[in-house]
C-alpha cells in the first residue's frame, strides 16, 4: 500500500459529536468525514459508524480491496468495536486506540480480502441459492396430492 495520510470516516447523524470529540482530541489522526461511496484506492482505514449495522457496498469496496474498516458492524473483518451505544464517551478510547491500530498496519489486509472475495463471489452466491432452493424442493409435499 502507498502511503496515507488520511483514514475517512463515515458516521450517521447520531455519532456526529462522538468523531467531533475524536478529531478534536487527536488531530494527528486526520479523519475525513466523508457521505456517499468510498474510493477505496483513496483511503488505508474505513471508521463507518452508523445506526443501520449492515455491511454495506461502502464496506465491501473497502475490505474486497484489502482495507481496514474499523465500525460497530459485528462481522468478520469489519474491525467491531463497542462505542457510541451506552456512553460515547466510554467507547471514544476504544474508537481512538482501534483507529491508531489500523493505521500502523502498512499491508493490505489480506486474509480480510481474501475472506469477502469468497463470499460475495457470483458463483458462490449462485451454488448456494442454487442449494437453497434444493432444499426447499426436497421438502415441500407435493400439491393436491391426499
Amino acid at each position: 500500500l502507498r502511503e496515507y495520510r488520511e483514514s475517512v470516516e463515515v458516521a450517521g447523524q447520531e455519532y456526529q459529536e462522538l468523531f467531533d470529540s475524536i478529531t478534536r482530541a487527536c488531530p494527528d489522526l486526520e479523519l475525513k468525514r466523508f457521505e456517499g461511496m468510498v474510493n477505496p484506492d483513496d483511503y488505508h482505514v474505513l471508521v463507518h459508524f452508523y445506526s443501520a449495522r449492515s455491511v454495506d457496498l461502502t464496506v465491501k469496496k473497502m475490505l474486497l480491496n484489502g482495507r481496514r474498516v474499523i465500525s460497530n458492524i459485528k462481522a468478520p473483518y469489519c474491525g467491531f468495536v463497542r462505542g457510541g451505544d451506552e456512553s460515547q464517551q466510554a467507547g471514544r478510547k476504544e474508537i481512538i486506540r482501534a483507529i491508531r491500530e489500523a493505521i500502523a498496519q502498512k499491508e493490505p489486509d489480506t486474509e480480510a480480502r481474501d475472506y469477502w472475495a469468497s463470499i460475495c463471489s457470483p458463483s458462490n452466491f449462485k451454488k448456494a441459492l442454487q442449494l437453497a432452493l434444493d432444499s426447499i424442493k426436497s421438502k415441500a409435499e407435493p400439491v393436491g396430492v391426499a
